[in-house]
Order: structure tokens, then C-alpha cells, then sequence
């Protein structure tokens, strides 16, 4: 006959109960320094990934939407002025040909009529000044052509600013994707950001293509590093940014 197994005593159960609770507790605590400890991470981290990234990109965007606007009310005001002198230049175009044409009738008559030079007193004098108006009116034509190239600068000027702007924003992009550790995009756009800067460099003035070619340097390096030391390429990442808004700067 099967013995029966002894029925737990009373401090069996409270011992039973008590580890069980205690179990609980635990658990519970463990949940309760889990979640306080993801809070104040969340609460530490956002704050300070936002002014270091997030914030640049809203300014970058800003800067960006403020130079387009430049860009378009400038673009305006010289296509103004540009009808402007086109119009001058007409003018200056048309008389010159008609002074030029009455130039070459003078000479033609002084050739033909040779002969009756002593005759015509006058005719020297009347051709001098005409050839001096015709001289003065080269020389303004060539002034007002020189105008019109250099009223385009401000522009080509304002345009590689713009251009370097996108360039800084296409860095901010990639200092995000290094800091989530997504090398392949970060990467991407470092060498999206260095191809316009050296296209920029190909247009730009001697000394604006020598303050870029360090940041397109930095940038190689910031490549080259990756994806063996995203570490060292973040820091050459951070310089390059650096230099490049000083450089796109007001």
C-alpha cells in the first residue's frame, strides 16, 4: 500500500509564499530600474542629439530658403538691368554704324574729289571730329560691354555660395547617418558633398577654390577611413564641417 507524502505544514506555505513574493519583487524592481534608466536616457539623449544634428539641418534649411530667395530677387533686378543696357548697347550699336557709314562717305568724297581739297576748308576738320566721335563712341561701347560681364558676377558669386550651403546640409545629413552607425549612407553623402565642392572649385575664383580644396581633403581622408575607423572619419567628418560653414558663411 502506497504511503501518502506528509501535507506541507503551515511554515512550509509562508515560506512557499514568501519566496514566491520575494521572486516578484524582484522582477518588478528589475523592471521598475529598467524603464527608469530608459527614461533618462531618452530624456538626456534626444535633448542633446537634436541641437547637435537635428538643429543644424533646420538652420542649414533656413540659411538655404533665404539665399534662394536673394538669389531670385537679385536675378530679377539684373535681368532689369540687363534689358537696360542691352538697350543702351542698341543705341550706341546704331549710332555708331551710322557715324561709321558717314565716315566712309567722307573719305570716299575726299578721295574722289581730291582735286577740290583746297576747295573744302572744312572737310578736314568736320572728318577729325567725326573720327574722334566714332573713337569715343568705341570706347564707350567697350566700357558698357565690360559693364554687362561684371553686372553677372554678383551672381556666379551667390550661386557657389548657395551650391556650398547644399553641400554643408548634405554633410549634416552624413554626420547622423555616422552617429547611428549607418556607414554606407554617411559615406555617401561625404562623397556626394566632396564631388560638389570640387565642382564648385572649378568655377570659383583662384583664392575661394584655395579655401576649399582643404575641405575636400578632409573629406577623402573622412572617406578613406571608413569602413575601418568611422571613429577617425567622424573627426575628419566634424573639421571638414567645420571649415566648410566658415567658408559658406555670411
Amino acid at each position: 500500500m502506497a504511503m501518502k507524502s506528509p501535507e506541507p505544514t503551515l511554515g512550509d506555505r509562508t515560506a512557499t509564499f514568501a519566496a514566491r513574493a520575494a521572486r516578484f519583487l524582484l522582477r518588478v524592481l528589475f523592471v521598475l530600474v529598467i524603464g527608469v534608466g530608459l527614461g533618462l536616457a531618452v530624456y538626456l539623449g534626444v535633448p542633446a542629439a537634436y541641437r547637435k544634428y537635428i538643429e543644424p539641418v533646420q538652420v542649414n534649411t533656413e540659411r538655404l530658403a533665404e539665399l534662394e530667395g536673394d538669389l531670385a530677387a537679385y536675378r530679377q533686378e539684373t535681368r532689369a538691368e540687363r534689358a537696360a543696357l542691352d538697350a543702351r548697347l542698341a543705341e550706341i550699336e546704331g549710332r555708331l554704324a551710322q557715324q561709321t557709314e558717314a565716315l566712309a562717305d567722307l573719305q570716299s568724297q575726299v578721295s574722289a574729289h581730291g582735286n577740290r581739297l583746297n576747295g573744302l576748308a572744312g572737310l578736314p576738320n568736320r572728318l577729325a571730329s567725326l573720327e574722334a566721335d566714332v573713337e569715343d563712341v568705341a570706347t564707350r561701347l567697350a566700357a558698357l560691354e565690360t559693364e554687362i560681364a561684371d553686372a553677372e558676377s554678383p551672381v556666379r558669386s551667390l550661386g557657389r555660395r548657395l551650391e556650398m550651403i547644399r553641400a554643408l546640409e548634405t554633410l549634416t545629413r552624413a554626420r547622423l547617418w555616422l552617429n547611428q552607425d549607418n556607414l554606407g549612407l554617411a559615406s555617401g553623402d561625404m562623397q556626394l558633398a566632396r564631388d560638389m565642392l570640387i565642382l564648385i572649385a572649378e568655377g570659383a575664383p583662384e583664392d575661394e577654390a584655395a579655401s576649399l580644396a582643404p575641405i575636400v581633403d578632409r573629406l577623402n581622408l573622412a572617406i578613406g577611413n571608413l569602413p575601418d575607423a568611422p571613429v577617425v572619419a567622424s573627426d575628419d567628418l566634424e573639421i571638414a564641417w567645420r571649415q566648410l560653414a566658415e567658408a559658406a558663411g555670411p
